[in-house]
């Protein structure tokens, strides 16, 4: 028999960001708890909202299967005594089992004679427990700070006032938090501030939804989509919408309404991500802009309720917007009183790290670099240099200390207003790039030379100080600055190599911090991070390693071989000469390689023979597409070698009794491994 199970846990307003968390850890921890007891079940829903979480889960077994029981007591010599009387050994043992001493059996082992019980037990109903899951459960969920309230001693995220649990319409008897499960449940806070009677585990989004509750997360989130949608269209324009704006609003309502409102065009004249920003992060609401992507007085705001008067909830939202819109202003005239260069001095009393110095300190050591790397970009060194003094500037500007995310854009609009180079300009928002996984590249020289020295200084300067990144401490977001750094480097196909790139790092830094004795760190470190970089691209492990296994810093030059060796060994034709190289690798490690070339005077065995004059007759259009750096075409000859690879190991016996003949296959099988060598080690390729 099966059955489907709601619990809810209704609760006074939940903190925004724990809503989903909870109620997703709470699904695992069901997974894990049935497993445990033996209760077999099918999918497990999640409902979430600012008062409830809850979880339906089908197909519930309502009892746990009968278990058979099987134990070994004491040997029977130590069952009985000299006369044959049993033991204390025995009688307890039974008296452990729960049966007469006499009933037990006797198993005859290469040991001995030993007393066993052989029983079944009867599993346990989901009523039963029920309370002891639930208690798992609630026990175990991801509370940062739990609270206790009344005399209860259970503690949760925020006092509960009501619980539910069914098996189908059937209220399971359940006590815990000082509340006792029922069917009822809290409705919406306005719109339905009695209680609301669930039916049933299949009528749960029904009935809340009778009462102005829409328990699923992801439908709310879809209605508020489709909602700011068409008051953006409405309104002439199309909205912005992030992922985790929408996640929010969908985490504080639980019958969201959009709701437009507009602003004065004066605030216009402040940079949009400022309005944009302070819309999103402090009001939680929805950015309108044109066709071209530039903002408009409106916005869109999230209610709790269907209001009989918008036009006064429109009013309230504007009203609180206002001043936010007016800080931001001010902020931003005041800001445009002082040039970049005037904070300067201001950078020397600002601490960066400790043991690495003050934001001026990192400002001279970007300068340093950024001349350096601006030969490799092509960007102008003193505009590159510029760039780097200047860009730490902003940080002490009235808005980015108010919003630290603007960093760099501020820089950006503070240095075009000053009239700097575009590209200056641009540099200082571009240092930061990119913002995030998969997020835009620099467009301007000197931007992609100022966040290259960005990434390599932080990564150098994490290192020299101890801070590599172990387990989920990563306090500089050193992982994300070495993935940065790849894409830096392949994206713009820069011939800048790891280890020139992170010695010039290393030299701007002080000698007493001795960051070049790092420098071998930070290489390997980033070496590490290429095999998520081109996992995320489909790509496999196995084949980064092969070209990894030739220990080059060029990483654009890597990339054209890790690109060229994933297409030609998803080939069908390359088996053999994959499963040849595992077995040439293993052979050569068994006998060492040999130097020196082959004596065709010695290739005694057709099968040799034709091995051998079909690796030459590669070697021209092998070498052409090596010198060229035409990996693909280098790796098609290769692919052709399998045949005789495959007859050679055949017919071939390469640990020859003539030492002559030895030496001389070992040598063959040297050279051409070898040759493979100058694209990759294909034996670390499956076949």
């Amino acid at each position: 028999m099966t059955t489907t199970l709601l619990i809810e846990i209704g609760v006074e307003e939940l903190p925004t960001k724990a809503v989903t968390a909870l109620a997703a850890a709470g699904r695992d921890l069901w997974t894990q708890a049935l497993s445990d007891a033996a209760l077999a079940h099918g999918n497990i829903d999640t409902f979430a909202t600012p008062r409830r979480l809850a979880w339906r889960i089908h197909d519930l077994a309502e009892k746990q299967p009968d278990q058979k029981i099987e134990r070994k007591g004491p040997s029977l010599a130590a069952a009985k005594d000299k006369d044959g009387n049993w033991t204390k050994a025995a009688l307890g043992f039974a008296a452990s089992c729960g049966v007469a001493v006499d009933t037990l059996g006797v198993e005859e082992t290469g040991k001995g004679a030993w007393l066993t019980y052989h029983g079944e037990q009867a599993g346990q109903t989901l009523e039963t427990l029920l309370p002891e899951l639930f208690r798992h459960v609630c026990d175990n969920l991801p509370i940062a700070k739990r609270m206790r309230w009344g005399d209860n001693e259970q503690s949760f995220v925020r006092p509960v006032l009501t619980l539910v649990a069914l098996a189908d319409e059937r209220i399971l008897p359940l006590d815990y938090f000082g509340v006792r499960a029922g069917r009822d449940t809290l409705g919406h806070r306005v719109h339905h501030p009695e209680p609301v009677s669930i039916q049933s585990a299949a009528s749960y989004e029904a009935d809340l939804r009778a009462a102005h509750v829409i328990a699923s997360h992801a439908e709310r989130m879809e209605r508020i989509r489709e909602q700011v949608e068409k008051e953006a269209a409405a309104l002439g324009g199309s909205v912005i919408l992030p992922e985790a704006l929408l996640i929010e609003n969908a985490s504080l309502t639980e019958w969201p309404v959009a709701i437009n409102g507009s602003f004065d065009e004066r605030y216009l004249a402040v940079p949009q991500e400022v309005l944009i920003t302070t819309m999103q992060d402090n009001q939680k609401t929805f950015a309108v802009v044109d066709a071209s992507g530039k903002i408009q007085p409106h916005f869109i705001a999230i209610a709790n309720l269907e209001s009989q008067d918008p036009a006064t909830v429109r009013k309230g939202n504007e009203k609180v917007i206002r001043p936010r819109f007016a800080d931001a202003e001010f902020f931003w005239q005041q800001d445009l009183k002082h040039r970049l260069a005037d904070y300067l001095p201001r950078l020397e009393a600002v601490t960066y790290q400790d043991k690495l110095g003050s934001l001026a300190d990192k400002t001279r050591r970007l300068e340093a670099l950024a001349r350096e790397l601006a030969a490799v970009t092509g960007a102008d060194a003193e505009h590159a240099a510029t760039a780097a003094r200047l860009s730490k500037s902003d940080l002490l500007s009235e808005m980015v200390m108010e919003f630290p995310e603007l960093q760099g854009i501020m820089g950006r609009y503070y240095a075009a207003a000053e009239g700097l180079p575009a590209d200056i300009a641009a540099a200082i928002d571009e240092q930061y790039y990119p913002r995030g996984a998969g997020g835009e590249l620099p467009q301007s020289p000197t931007g992609l030379t100022l966040a290259l020295a960005e990434k390599l200084d932080t990564l150098v300067g994490g290192f020299a100080i101890g801070a590599k990144p172990t387990g989920s401490k990563d306090p500089y977001a050193l992982r994300r600055m070495a993935i940065s750094l790849i894409r830096l480097i392949n994206e713009n196909n820069l011939n800048l190599p790891l280890d020139r790139a992170l010695a010039a790092s290393a030299a701007t830094y002080p000698a007493a911090l001795a960051a070049d004795k790092h420098t071998a760190a930070v290489r390997d470190y980033i070496r590490e991070r290429l095999d998520s970089y081109y996992r995320e691209q489909g790509i496999r492990s196995e084949t980064v390693q092969a070209v990894l296994a030739l220990d080059s810093d060029d990483l654009v030059d890597n990339d054209r071989r890790i690109r060229a060796l994933d297409t030609f060994a998803s080939s069908d034709n390359v088996k053999n000469l994959l499963a040849s190289a595992k077995r040439i690798r293993n052979i050569l490690k068994k006998n060492g390689e040999r130097d020196g070339a082959v004596q065709t005077t010695h290739l005694q065995e057709p099968a040799e023979q034709a091995l051998w004059q079909a690796w030459q007759d590669k070697q021209p259009a092998f070498g052409q597409a090596l010198a060229a750096g035409d990996y693909r075409a280098a790796l098609e000859p290769l692919a052709t070698l399998g045949a005789p690879l495959d007859a050679f190991f055949t017919d071939v016996m390469v640990m020859s009794d003539d030492p002559a003949l030895q030496q001389n296959r070992l040598t063959l099988l040297t050279t051409l491994q070898r040759g493979f060598d100058k694209i990759a080690d294909l034996s670390l390729l499956s076949e």
